[in-house]
């Protein structure tokens, strides 16, 4: 027998949250389990995945997020700077994106802060 975490995660891993959502709709008798299964989802599947900049016509601003536990995308503020395929990383839950601008080439940087919803730049890499 399974126990509520493991079929968490095992509906996380292979189905992804809404089809726990779903599941939960179609058998009512399971509205126990889902009921305490959806908090354990929302800790292992919890965070967001980033896409930014690119070329169309020219190099882009734009930037979106991915809910991953909402399983929705989420138009974010326009990057300070145009980047055509910059890195990117994660840390702490700010987004940061360097290089590949038209401009400065690689030495450009900022950071996107969700709880302010805002972009700052940083300051230029070496």
């Amino acid at each position: 027998l399974f126990n509520v975490e493991d079929v968490a995660s095992l509906l996380a891993h292979f189905a992804g949250p809404s089809s726990l959502r779903r599941f939960r709709g179609t058998f009512p008798a399971a509205a126990q389990w889902t009921s305490e299964a959806l908090p354990l989802l929302s800790t292992k599947c919890a965070g967001s995945i980033y896409v930014c900049g690119g070329v169309s016509c020219g190099p882009l601003r734009t930037a979106e997020r991915f809910d991953v536990l909402e399983e929705r995308w989420e138009k974010l503020p326009m990057m300070l700077e145009v980047r055509s395929g910059p890195a990117a990383t994660s840390v702490e839950g700010d987004f940061y994106v360097f290089g590949t601008n038209s401009k400065l080439g690689m030495a450009t940087a900022e950071r996107y802060v969700p709880p302010f919803g805002r972009w700052e730049e940083l300051p230029l890499m070496l």
